[in-house]
């Protein structure tokens, strides 16, 4: 608790001359007493993620991370009727990152790792898709630029592709819905390679 402290006490009597020489008394004022103030809570950002409506996941699990963080946040919320939340605190959402798994989903080799922007998407855009609905980005980040808002709704949307059917030769690549702002440079610092507009992971999404 941060506790703020004014300097308080009476002082001793002053004196002030007079023009015939005598000494007249006053009294300074005392200083407030001293006062404690609380720090107020951290602010609170509730994240809902809900699935475009033509995606389908079976026992749909959302990853949330906060690789920034130590010890590293790591948290797992399971999609309900297309649905899931979790409430972190506003301070560290700068740097979260998010991925998504379904039962149902090709066998990547990979977690598939929600793309917050697309190299070729600027914030709050629909990213270009080919006729497939595949992202034609070849970057993406993963790394969100954080909020202090109390509410932010992300809509998952996603592009499936089983590949020839033998493991590991699928994609499945999921977005949010538009494009959120993300700790990405031009020079490619924390742009990751999109495969087929995939980008996914082994361990956790570390920003």
């Amino acid at each position: 608790m941060l506790v703020l402290a004014a300097c308080g006490g009476t002082s001793s009597p002053a004196t002030t001359s007079t023009g015939t020489g005598s000494a007249t008394p006053t009294t300074e004022s005392a200083s407030p007493s001293p006062t404690r103030s609380s720090v107020m809570p951290s602010t609170r950002t509730t994240i809902s993620f809900t699935l475009a409506p033509d995606v389908t996941c079976d026992n749909g699990v959302v990853g949330v991370y906060a690789t920034t963080q130590d010890p590293v946040l790591q948290r797992s919320v399971a999609l309900k009727d297309g649905v899931a939340s979790a409430t972190v605190s506003s301070d560290i959402t700068a740097g979260m990152s998010f991925d998504l798994r379904c039962d149902d989903w090709p066998s990547t080799g990979a977690v598939s790792a929600v793309v917050l922007q697309y190299d070729n998407a600027s914030q709050g855009d629909v990213p270009p898709t080919d006729g497939m609905g595949m992202p034609t980005a070849k970057r993406g980040s993963w790394c969100w630029a954080g909020t202090t808002d109390e509410q932010v709704d992300i809509t998952l949307d996603a592009y499936l592709d089983d590949g020839d059917g033998t493991p590991m030769s699928g994609t499945a690549a999921v977005w949010a819905l538009p494009t959120l702002p993300s700790i990405a440079s031009s020079d490619g610092q924390r742009w990751q390679t999109a495969y087929s507009g995939m980008l996914g992971h082994q361990d956790a999404p570390y920003c």
